[in-house]
């Protein structure tokens, strides 16, 4: 999971200056919301039907999405059609490990 934490950071860096450190920091708050917001941890979506849990997956891509976007200073990162293209570039990568290692 660290691989794909690692990937997914940097596919979104490369694309926002920002520092990997404050966007696994940013992974991280997110997916803590997701489980207050769904009363349930994480670990329960490995569980779920595949399309349950791409959608919660998604919904977690997009409440750290909308932290970056508040999050950034530098006006052209606060692009938000480039941090929505970084945050579908990072889902496609998470989708790939998906299907090569769970799948």
């Amino acid at each position: 999971q660290s691989n794909l934490i690692r990937g997914i950071t940097k596919i979104i860096c490369d694309f926002i200056n920002i520092p990997e450190l404050t966007m696994k920091g940013t992974a991280l708050k997110a997916l803590r919301e997701w489980e207050i917001k769904n009363n349930s941890s994480i670990n329960v979506i490995a569980d779920m039907a595949i399309s349950k849990g791409l959608n919660a997956v998604k919904e977690i891509f997009s409440i750290g999405k909308n932290m970056v976007k508040k999050l950034v200073s530098d006006p052209k990162d606060k692009n938000e059609i480039l941090i929505d293209i970084s945050f579908e570039k990072a889902f496609k990568f998470f989708l790939d490990y998906y299907y090569r290692y769970q799948g």
